[in-house]
């Protein structure tokens, strides 16, 4: 055995063990990522991958791309696991500007990770489509569409109900003048 063959060995271990260490990061599916970046730009996400927030910490993320998908919503706490983020791409999203985004947006007007948060846009409501997140008032984050939506469902209910007792007193009132002549033959006998 040559004096260099441990050598190699021990270089071999640790090489071995950084791949592994490196391939334990739990890179989201449909990402590509490097030591320091996760990239998951244009792939229909709706919401944060989910392998990414619980491994982040360890991996010292630098920088996460997360533009062109189809996420509406982040929880502002999401990014709490990511001391090192230096820059965060959150353009292109189709982002609800309601009362769900109202952390976020609070979060937005304070970080500077996210470095083109001025391009972030709203799509919906129709009352703030178009406008940049950073112009929303918090007064303008109401979530009145869906109680909308609830109390028509319910007038409706109420209208069946109200037509169904409606319906069970006509019978009733039927019932009780067609039984009427039956009753008074009764008593005159």
């Amino acid at each position: 055995m040559r004096p260099g063959r441990p050598h190699k060995s021990g270089m071999t271990r640790l090489l071995l063990l950084l791949v592994l260490a490196v391939s334990c990061r739990c890179c989201p599916d449909k990402c590509l990522c490097s030591l320091e970046t996760v990239k998951c730009q244009n792939q229909d996400f709706v919401e944060m991958p989910p392998s990414l927030p619980a491994n982040t910490k360890s991996l010292f993320l630098s920088e996460l791309y997360l533009s062109g998908n189809e996420m509406e919503y982040v929880h502002a706490g999401a990014f709490k696991n990511l001391p090192n983020l230096v820059r965060l791409d959150l353009t292109g999203n189709p982002w609800r500007c309601n009362c769900y985004i109202s952390d976020l947006l609070a979060w937005l007007k304070d970080s500077t990770q996210v470095v083109d948060k001025i391009e972030l846009t709203c799509a919906d409501p129709e009352a703030v489509r178009h406008r940049p997140l950073l112009q929303v008032q918090q007064s303008q984050l109401t979530c009145t569409g869906d109680m909308e939506r609830v109390l028509k469902t319910s007038y409706v209910f109420l209208g069946l109900v109200l037509a169904l007792i409606g319906v069970m007193f006509l019978l009733v009132g039927a019932a009780g003048f067609l039984c009427a002549p039956y009753t008074l033959e009764k008593k005159k006998i």
